[in-house]
């Protein structure tokens, strides 16, 4: 019979907890990540303390009988915009030591009351290739698998720096008709508009077997993102390009990078327009970002990204440039009335 845990309610603003839930993390990042070192608190506490406005995040805790350790954490994410409003994401994370013993179901119900408030039905969760645990629980939990990624990685002292020279020369030609930017930590006012339709081509990657609506991508969107990055450690840089004759934002691809972690940058979103594909803007992109990277960042030694395994083209450049396979995620769908039914099928004592 499983063991009744008691869950709490988390105040993410408290120091105490945020201690407590970075060592939860980095015993889990040392399953999945098994090479780094342990991040210190200051990542984590800026991943849930600087947050855009339009997200609503809700956390819960189960702590050891002395509360000095946390055994596990459940995080509902809300988006709270004007698409996908049945939609939510949930993650669960359990300490290795702790699982399979009814904690992760544990930590699922107090979730549930605040999807029926706010009018979710149904959530995206993921799990990672190097935890079994994960796709075992989801899989009782009837869980659809719609999308299978892979964090990929490019370690620099491998990279071609011939390869980059033959991109960025190829482009010589487009510089005709097209002009090449970088924008930092914050988007310029005046162009908000044409950042939020850059922005609006995330909703045309790989989206696997799931129903949703388009993101409606706003310049109020855009302009709470550079309030959210204006108090945040990470750096962030945009390549963008612009076609001369127009004025029309036709790709972009941006990197993130923290000096709390040097030795590591994030290949964010790479993305053109369809009407200017197959011309060889995303490889000038590509290479002219990892130039400035290895130029001005001398310390990173890894690059990593997801993709979708469905991504062919992106993979295709990704591959080009010498990204390898890292580690292996699976999207899920999962409903609330699912996960409902689950719960009273068990016999708590």
């Amino acid at each position: 019979m499983p063991r009744k845990w008691t869950v709490e309610k988390v105040e993410h603003k408290d120091p105490r907890f945020i201690e407590a839930w970075n060592a939860l993390l980095n015993s889990w990042r040392a399953e999945v990540d098994p090479e780094d070192p342990p991040y210190p608190s200051s990542v984590d506490a800026d991943a849930v303390l600087n947050q855009p406005a339009f997200v609503k995040t809700h956390f819960w805790a189960i702590w050891d009988e002395v509360r000095e350790k946390i055994l596990g954490t459940s995080t509902l994410v809300i988006i709270d915009t004007e698409d996908n409003r049945d939609m939510a994401t949930l993650d669960l994370i359990v300490h290795h030591d702790h699982r399979r013993q009814g904690i992760g179901s544990a930590l699922l119900a107090p979730a549930l009351p605040v999807m029926h408030t706010t009018g979710r039905s149904r959530f995206t969760g993921e799990t990672e290739g190097s935890i079994p645990a994960g796709e075992e629980f989801l899989q009782v939990l009837g869980g659809r698998k719609i999308l299978e990624t892979h964090t990929n990685q490019l370690a620099l002292q491998e990279l071609d720096r011939a390869l980059l020279q033959t991109w960025l020369k190829a482009a010589n030609p487009l510089k005709a008709e097209f002009a090449m930017g970088l924008w930092g930590n914050q988007y310029p006012e005046d162009q908000l508009e044409g950042v939020a339709r850059l922005y609006d081509l995330v909703n045309d990657q790989p989206m696997g077997e799931i129903e949703m609506e388009r993101w409606k991508i706003t310049p109020d969107l855009i302009r709470e993102l550079n309030r959210q990055r204006s108090q945040g450690s990470a750096e962030l840089w945009t390549y963008y390009l612009r076609e001369k004759a127009t004025g029309n934002y036709v790709g972009y691809t941006e990197i993130a990078w923290r000096p709390e972690k040097e030795f590591l940058a994030k290949q964010g979103m790479t993305a053109v327009d369809p009407a200017y594909r197959n011309r060889g803007l995303g490889r000038w992109l590509k290479a002219a970002m990892l130039e400035k990277l290895m130029r001005e960042r001398p310390q990173v030694r890894y690059v990593r990204t997801g993709n979708a395994d469905s991504n062919a083209p992106m993979l295709k450049i990704n591959q080009a440039l010498g990204f390898k396979p890292y580690s292996s995620n699976t999207q899920w769908e999962l409903t609330r009335d699912g996960i409902e039914a689950y719960l009273a099928s068990r016999q708590p004592i």
